[in-house]
């Protein structure tokens, strides 16, 4: 309805689905890569009314890598410093999301700015989960709300990029297509690296890929004739 952001129709209205409901919003980008990299960017580089002093941030480094002798296998990493988090994977960003930074951050960040945290982590721990998602999908969206409402508080207007404001629409998308794993790019990630193995050099990589998965396709094939 805005006429100065919107030059025209996009072509994809003219496909037999609801862009709005059928398009869900992915997980890894807009939480893991997303908000919370901007929350600990903030806490880092932000402004000075939410920057933590120099102390608190080796405080939680320390704590980051005193548990990596702890993380089990079934994390694809383990901890490291914050002073690293430019080379952060998503896959880390969303450990200290839902298991790390709870404890990692608890005493060390202002009690608001913990409890703001623990309003992200709480609510996709529920969207996340396949047993909760379905009961705690409304509280999650409260939550999620409250933790949009409150960013704005903390961090100021400018925090509240689009990234933030679809946390308020995410419930919805689990109704529909169920846990957030169903909705993530994650599982396209972990394929991409057996995608790029497939490479050998840099002429025609995806003839390369094609004639891998053609390979790979006969020889299953054969193995299940005989």
């Amino acid at each position: 309805m805005d006429e100065d952001y919107h030059t025209g129709d996009s072509p994809l209205l003219c496909l037999s689905i609801d862009i709005v409901e059928q398009l869900p919003l992915d997980y890894m980008h807009l939480v893991c890569l997303g908000v919370v990299r901007r929350l600990l960017m903030a806490w880092l580089k932000g402004p000075l009314t939410c920057r933590l002093p120099n102390n608190s941030v080796l405080k939680i480094s320390d704590r980051l890598v005193s548990m990596r002798h702890f993380v089990s296998s079934e994390f694809c990493r383990r901890p490291r410093p914050l002073s690293e988090i430019d080379r952060y994977k998503a896959t880390e960003f969303r450990q200290i999301l839902l298991y790390t930074g709870l404890v990692a951050f608890r005493g060390i960040v202002a009690d608001e700015i913990y409890s703001h945290f623990i309003l992200l982590s709480l609510a996709v721990r529920c969207l996340v989960s396949g047993q909760l998602c379905e009961s705690y999908a409304d509280y999650a969206n409260k939550l999620l709300v409250m933790f949009v409402e409150y960013a704005s508080q903390l961090y100021g207007p400018e925090f509240v990029v689009y990234n933030v404001h679809c946390l308020t629409h995410w419930s919805d998308d689990v109704k529909r297509f169920g846990p957030l794993d169903n909705i993530s790019c994650f599982p396209f990630e972990n394929y991409l690296k057996r995608l790029k193995k497939m490479v050998r050099s840099s002429h025609l990589p995806f003839q390369q890929i094609v004639s891998r998965l053609t390979e790979f396709h006969s020889i299953s094939v054969s193995e299940r004739v005989s």
